[in-house]
């Protein structure tokens, strides 16, 4: 028998991705005002998610902070992105 050695903390970055998709949306509701949250939150998940195989979290995360880093702003399809792949798991 096998045993996956990070399921325990895979189930825990499920539940903390979970919990910041909320203040993700949250946070991009709130305009402007919002965006230091929506790029804290992206650049976490963007580091986090490829460590427990979740790829498409952490490409789609990676999107949104490469825009931060250039000094631009996301757009709604490149949140929308990021938080159906963190819906999907």
């Amino acid at each position: 028998m096998t045993t996956d050695p990070l399921a325990h903390l895979r189930g825990q970055f499920r539940k903390k991705a979970h919990e910041d998709a909320a203040a993700l949306r949250l946070a991009w509701g709130q305009g402007a005002q919002g965006l230091p949250q929506v790029e804290h939150l992206a650049h976490s998940l963007a580091g986090a998610a490829g460590i427990f195989g979740y790829v498409e979290i952490g490409a789609a995360a990676l999107t949104v902070d490469a825009r931060f880093a250039a000094g631009e702003t996301p757009g709604e399809a490149e949140v929308a992105a990021l938080l159906a792949a963190i819906d999907r798991i």
